[in-house]
Parts: structure tokens; sequence; C-alpha cells
């Protein structure tokens, strides 16, 4: 057994219901069950804690259910694990290894014995603070812990809650079962054997490793908070010429169709949660010094009860836009606290149609050529969606020189990865498009 195995076979997620942790909760499960097919030694166990009980029926059902998708997808992978099994029965084989593994409880205390500790409690420092100390006050011995903050600095957490350097910081993204990014961030008090095991975890959940210095909102987050902050300013300068909900949709079309992103800023700011970019915006100017993370947009919008989000069944909570499903039909305005539809005269003045779209793009075998035509077109365009279509590109190349400039991101591949595995764009922040 290696050193993985060892912490795995005795391990355990808190928060492990919610959207982050369930995520988690559900490639741990599957991980234990087919580590329980390699070793007879020790019944691997996975205690999954959140202080919601009936979310935990709910958490257990979303693992069966999407184990069993794995099986259908994945015959002959699982087949090795169960090579005396019938293959018509594979499937309910290792739903019930996956389910076999798990030890579902209210109580934190019941991580005792635990030697790997995943923490996915929403982010609010305090909470997370709290239930790090009560995390290690409960394990026996001293059991590696894993924070999947997506802001907070790991030596804070790690000082703050007195874990003398066994703690890192593993960021996954939303959801974590499909996304294939995840930050690596290792304070400087970080024990070096938890990094490496660290490290090997996410190889063996076959996710990609990107790794992040200890600063407060880490690449991915450094970089979408500012980008976004920047987007806002853009935004709340538009609005000097036209109502506010137009120029939010025109912002939203120009780092959509403009920038050929999957999302325009203010539906992921939607996507994301008004109330966690505010959270992440809030620990990023407390722990960053000389620099304002100020979004006062966002904030009229929570004060006005539009948090943004998801429902259980993966629909989308109203924000700055109103859905039907997980498509946005129409814009709030907060002169009438009512939603508008979105408008034709903006579509026209932004001048952003374009064959090229994120979804053509990401399908299509020449994508460099297509993005050099589309930035080409858009560098001699002098539309109203051009002009700040480049204004922002050249604002997010910035952003991308300082996060490197500073140590953040250790290199524009580091940060091109980011934003390609964790946001889905098509290309780096450190390009060439636009630039005279």
């Amino acid at each position: 057994m290696n050193a993985l195995d060892t912490y795995l076979h005795r391990s355990a997620v808190v928060g492990a219901a919610g959207k982050m942790g369930s995520g988690i909760s559900l490639l741990l499960a599957q991980e234990l069950a087919m580590l329980s097919r390699r070793d007879d030694e020790e019944s691997p166990v996975l205690t999954l804690v959140d202080v919601h009980e009936s979310a935990l029926a709910d958490l257990r059902e979303y693992i069966a259910v999407q184990t069993r998708k794995r099986a259908a997808k994945a015959p002959e992978l699982l087949q090795t694990f169960y090579p005396k099994t019938a293959a018509d029965e594979v499937a309910d084989a290792f739903v019930n290894d996956t389910l076999a593994v798990i030890r579902m409880t209210t109580a934190i205390e019941d991580v005792e014995g635990s030697r790997l500790v995943l923490e996915a409690v929403p982010e609010i420092e305090p909470l997370k603070i709290e239930t790090l100390r009560r995390i290690d006050a409960a394990v026996t011995g001293q059991a590696w812990l894993l924070s999947n903050t997506s802001s907070i600095p790991i030596g804070h957490l790690d000082a703050t809650a007195n874990l003398g350097g066994r703690i890192v910081g593993l960021h996954f993204y939303n959801p974590p079962a499909v996304q294939k990014l995840v930050e690596l961030i290792p304070a400087s008090s970080t024990q070096p054997q938890l990094v490496a095991i660290a490290s090997d975890l996410i190889q063996r959940l076959g996710k990609t490793e990107v790794r992040s210095a200890d600063v407060a909102g880490f690449i991915g987050n450094g970089f979408f908070i500012r980008d976004t902050l920047h987007t806002l300013e853009m935004t709340e300068r538009l609005a000097t010429e036209r109502p506010l909900h137009e120029a939010v949709y025109a912002m939203d079309c120009v780092t959509r169709d403009g920038l050929l992103r999957p999302m325009g800023t203010f539906q992921l700011i939607d996507y994301v949660g008004l109330d966690v970019f505010h959270a992440i915006t809030r620990t990023m100017g407390t722990h960053i010094d000389g620099e304002l993370f100020e979004a006062p947009l966002i904030e009229a919008l929570l004060n006005n009860g539009h948090s943004g989000g998801q429902y259980a069944d993966g629909t989308q909570k109203d924000g700055f836009f109103r859905y039907d499903g997980r498509q946005a039909v129409a814009v709030f305005d907060r002169e009438t606290s009512s939603y508008e539809a979105f408008s034709a005269r903006v579509d026209d003045e932004m001048d952003l149609n374009s064959e090229i779209t994120w979804k053509a793009l990401i399908q299509a075998p020449c994508a460099a050529d297509r993005l050099d035509e589309h930035f080409a077109m858009l560098a001699k365009s002098g539309s109203t969606g051009a002009r700040l279509t480049r204004e922002q590109l050249a604002a997010s190349r910035q952003i991308g020189e300082r996060l490197i400039a500073t140590g953040v991101a250790a290199s524009a591949a580091d940060l091109e990865a980011v934003l390609k595995l964790g946001f889905h764009h098509t290309y780096g922040a450190i390009n060439e498009f636009c630039i005279s």
C-alpha cells in the first residue's frame, strides 16, 4: 500500500452535501470503492459529514445515480476491478461497493480516526477556521487537512487554526466531478509530505494540477475577480449614456460574443452566485494590500434579494438575469425592480453578430485560425461592441501579466491552463489579439 492509499483508507469530507462537497464526495467514494477491490487488508471508510441530515440522504442518492452513470460510460475500466463478475452485473457491484465505503453523519466529531480530511464548507472565513479547528480536535493523531477554499490564503488558515503546517489548498472547480482542473495551493508552512500526497490525489482522481502561490484568490479567482471588476467598471461608465440594465446586457454580450467565452460576465456571476462572488471580493480585499475589491452593482442586487446560484435540479436562480431553466430571458432593471426584455437596439449597436461563436470554436478543426479571423475583424471594426471588446481584452491581458509578475501564477502556460480548464476559455489571457 502506497502513502496515498494509507491516508485514503480512512478519509473524510466535511461539508459533504454542499455544491462542491457533493462532487468531491462522489469522486472519493468511487476511488475508495476501487481501492477496496485492490486491497484485502483494510476496508476503506469515507466519512461524509454535513449539518443537514436530509441533504445527506440526497447525497447518497446522488452518489448512487452518478456512480451507475460512470459504470455505463467506462465498463472496460471497471471490468478490471471485477474480473469474476458478469458484465451485466458490474454496474450493480460498483454502486454497491461505492455505497459500502460511505459512513454518513451530522457530527463533525465522527471524523475521529480519519487520516485525510477534506474541508468543503461554504466560503466564509470564520466558518472555515472554526471547522478546521473542530476537525483538528476530533481526529486521532495528526491527520492531513485539505481545504477546498477558492480564495482564503492557506497560510492564514494554518496559523489561525493552529494546524502546524498540516493543511494544503485543493481548489476543485464546479462541478468537481466534471471539471478537470484542481489548483494546488501550498503555504510556506505546509509540510512537504502533504504537498506530495495532495498532488498524487489530484492525479489519482484524473484531474489536472496547476500550482498557485498562496495569495488570496489564487490564480483562478485572482483573474476572474479582477477581470469581472473591470467589466463592472465599464458597465457603470456605459450606464452614464443609457439605462443600467441595457449596459449590463451590452457588457454581457461583449464578454460572451466579443471575447468568445462560454458565458458573458453577468451570466457567469449569476452561475457562481452573487453572494459567493461578494464573499471572495471581501476575502481578497482583506488579505491583499493596496488594491480595492469593491462591487457596488453586486451589493445592490444582493440587497434587492437576488443572489443567483442554482436550484437542486441544476436550473439557474435569478440574479442579473431572469432564467427559464438555464436560459437567460430578461435583465434586471434596478429602477423598476423588475426584469426587462433584452433590447434589440443594444444588439444592433454592439454589432457583434458573427459566425464565430464559442460553441462553434470549440468544435472547429482550425480553432486558432478562427480566433485570428474573429479578432482581426474586431480590430478593424468601429462598432461600440468591438471597441468595448478591445478594451476588456487589453484589461484581461494586463491582469494576467500582473498575476505572473507577482508570482501568483508561475507562467503564462499555468494561467492559460486555469482559464481553459477551469473557465473553458478558448485562449489564454496573454495573447496578441487586437494589439497593433
